[in-house]
């Protein structure tokens, strides 16, 4: 029987090479309204590397160009941090955040995984 996570279970969650303290849950607002969130985890896989394990923006402003300005600054930022390579999974079957990921020059790694059931493809590209 599957059971459900607590969102502390779900925030706190990493991959077992990762360490915590390089895991960022970051809240991104418009004024007092929360817009997006991202679940980042830098020097992962590697040193020169980061790795989105959420990224969410509220419904009513997706297609609006936000999440891709968004993405820019956590790139510009993790550039000025000396972050050369940044990945994801991506469920398959998703095809708007397949389309968005592959927007922002993310390139599909031929890696896929299984998680319950739905693929999980591993996108990747140079920040």
């Amino acid at each position: 029987k599957p059971t459900r996570e607590s969102l502390t279970e779900v925030i706190t969650k990493l991959p077992d090479d990762a360490k915590s303290d390089n895991k960022y849950f970051v809240g991104f607002y418009d004024e007092s309204r929360l817009i997006a969130i991202a679940d980042l985890i830098i020097g992962y896989p590697d040193s020169e590397s980061a790795f989105i394990g959420w990224y969410v923006v509220d419904g009513e402003l997706q297609r609006k160009g936000i999440g891709s300005q968004i993405f820019a600054d956590i790139r510009a930022n993790l550039k000025a941090l000396g972050y050369d390579y940044i990945s994801l999974g991506c469920v398959k079957e998703n095809e708007i955040a397949v389309k968005f990921w592959e927007s922002q020059g993310f390139k599909a790694t031929g890696e896929e995984s299984i998680s319950g059931k739905h693929t999980i493809a591993a996108y990747a590209r140079d920040i």
